[in-house]
């Protein structure tokens, strides 16, 4: 068994699709895999039956999700409005809750495992290694569900042989443990998601417009991200349930997963553009408290580094997959 027959499953970040991984595809073709599949989250969630779990987690008003109009208004302009974009004011008596009941990321991560067995059985079968490649979001459901396999190791599954060999993360961050600031941060999620129900196209600008999308705005692909998301809210479904994720999956709700790391050791790897200094120095912190967790930074990429340079991305991804997956004849 060799880096070739490794089954990669690739999953997208917020608002994002499918589609988003396609030039990252390609370059992980050239260097040899070509059993890589990339996984729509708003489908696995509605295929495996996961919604409701996802709904029971958000915090939305059903006046919002109804059609409400009444959202804190963001920000959106030019560069020059991008520091400020998306610093909704809460009122400090707003009670925002540091975690929910159900983990949204936990939803999630049910759904993508469920999905994986579904798509993923020939590999079951022959044994194949499975490897999880998430962006952003994606990256977060990646540390929930390794969380999940670490916390089963050692029990036996039902029908049992899959064998999820390595988990990597694209700018993905394990959370927030200090508490004003999770709430805090929960608030202003939940401002977002209803700003997203209630005026999506304008959401969709002051999203992109924050500090953390500067490279990618001035990457050439930025622009087809952007209409790719604008027409992936034009189904009420689909702003409805992304506005449910939002809420229910922000760092100020979900539990921190900075441990997932320090248990899943060599099986787990952190890759961050170099141009991105929020998540630069979580990959320092990552190295400090789990120095067996390959930390890997593509130059010339900020936060979505599988769209600015997919090829360093793939490189990067072969490497890891290589030192990662078993060899066995």
């Amino acid at each position: 068994m060799t880096v070739r027959d490794a089954v990669v499953v690739l999953v997208h970040g917020f608002l994002g699709e499918p589609h988003d991984w396609e030039p990252m595809r390609g370059a992980l073709a050239a260097a040899g895999m070509s059993d890589v599949m990339a996984v729509d989250l708003l489908d696995c969630v509605r295929r495996q039956g996961c919604a409701d779990a996802l709904a029971r987690a958000a915090h939305l008003d059903p006046e919002a999700l109804a059609g409400a109009h009444g959202a804190a208004a963001l920000p959106v302009g030019g560069r020059e409005h991008a520091d400020a974009a998306m610093q909704v004011r809460v009122p400090s008596d707003t009670p925002f809750e540091a975690t929910s009941q159900g983990d949204g990321l936990d939803a999630l991560a049910c759904a993508l495992e469920s999905h994986i067995d579904d798509a993923a059985s020939a590999a079951t079968r022959d044994g194949r290694p499975i490897v999880l490649c998430g962006y952003s979001l994606g990256g977060r459901v990646c540390l929930a569900l390794a969380g999940r396999a670490q916390a089963a190791a050692g029990r036996a599954r039902a029908g049992g042989a899959r064998e999820l060999a390595a988990f990597i993360v694209i700018g993905a961050d394990p959370g927030i443990d200090e508490l004003r600031e999770r709430s805090l941060r929960a608030g202003r999620d939940h401002a977002h998601a209803t700003h997203l129900l209630s005026d999506p196209d304008g959401f969709i600008a002051a999203w992109y417009a924050q500090p953390l999308f500067a490279s990618l705005r001035a990457s050439p692909e930025f622009d087809r991200v952007v209409a790719r998301r604008r027409a992936g809210l034009v189904r009420r479904s689909s702003r409805e349930m992304w506005a449910q994720i939002l809420d229910a999956c922000s760092p100020g709700r979900c539990a921190p997963r900075w441990g997932v790391a320090a248990q899943c050791g060599h099986r787990l790897a952190f890759v961050h553009g170099a141009l991105d200094d929020k998540f630069s120095a979580i990959a320092r912190r990552i190295h400090a408290c789990a120095p067996d967790v390959p930390t890997i930074s593509i130059p010339g990429a900020g936060h979505a580094a599988h769209v600015e340079q997919p090829t360093a991305c793939a490189d990067a991804v072969a490497s890891i997959i290589a030192a990662s997956v078993p060899h066995r004849s």
